[in-house]
């Protein structure tokens, strides 16, 4: 979370900080601030939305409390 957090402030945009979301999320799911910041880097990335669209369904069916 050190590096996470180190990461955002710097606001680094990266596939390594792109990544490093799928990492936070992993662990923690409540983080809004790496879903927050998971997305900005889907827009500065130009990343497949597509391919997100698929991971995200596979996140919805685990972390069911996270509306």
């Amino acid at each position: 979370m050190g590096y996470f957090r180190a990461i955002l402030a710097k606001q680094e945009v990266s596939q390594r900080a792109f990544d490093l979301t799928t990492e936070v999320i992993d662990h923690s799911q409540g983080n809004y601030g790496a879903w927050a910041y998971r997305r900005k880097m889907l827009d500065a990335l130009q990343l497949d939305l597509a391919q997100e669209f698929e991971w995200l369904r596979s996140k919805g069916k685990e972390l069911e409390k996270n509306y």
